[in-house]
């Protein structure tokens, strides 16, 4: 799925650190022995002492999308970084990918700012 998306940031060493460190904050959805969608979630200390949660990544393979495939691994990761006792999580999207946009939103997400 990551190899195949033309849209992803080209710093792919990142996420493979984010699942190195984080395992069990990150799920993969498989058909079979296929890989076909991803999140990779992160826990950190922000400041405040707060500690904050964060989905730096969703991939849903194109012909999975829109059978809620990418609001069930949103939803297990939001459930795995409050299990981590995150006090607040954190997703950061392109403003062009509605989709997950959507998805962010069905699950209770707010838009707080534009970078």
């Amino acid at each position: 799925v990551i190899k195949t998306d033309p849209t992803l940031p080209s710093n792919m060493w990142l996420y493979r650190c984010t699942l190195h460190s984080w395992p069990q904050l990150c799920f993969m959805a498989m058909d079979g022995e296929a890989i076909v969608g991803v999140v990779i979630s992160t826990v950190q200390m922000h400041h405040n002492n707060m500690l904050r949660g964060g989905i730096m990544l969703l991939l849903v393979r194109k012909d999975y999308r829109s059978c809620g495939l990418g609001t069930r691994l949103v939803a297990q990761a939001v459930e795995s970084l409050i299990d981590a006792d995150a006090d607040e999580i954190s997703i950061v999207t392109k403003t062009t990918n509605t989709n997950a946009i959507k998805i962010y939103e069905r699950l209770g997400f707010i838009r707080t700012k534009l970078l």
